[in-house]
């Protein structure tokens, strides 16, 4: 009973550490993106439906 005790707190530990992990990697590489291009301009709305045509 210990060893399988033992065997999944060693399970939930490398699942843990792979998680943050892959958060860590995420958010470089959000961070990377957003640090190549600090002067972008945000492209204006798009109407959600278009004007009513006028006779």
């Amino acid at each position: 009973m210990g060893t399988v005790l033992s065997a999944l707190v060693v399970l939930a530990a490398l699942t843990a550490s792979g998680v943050l992990l892959v958060q860590l990697f995420v958010s470089e590489s959000r961070r990377a993106k957003g640090a190549g291009d600090p002067a972008r301009i945000p492209s204006p709305p798009v109407p959600a439906a278009p004007a009513p045509a006028r006779p």
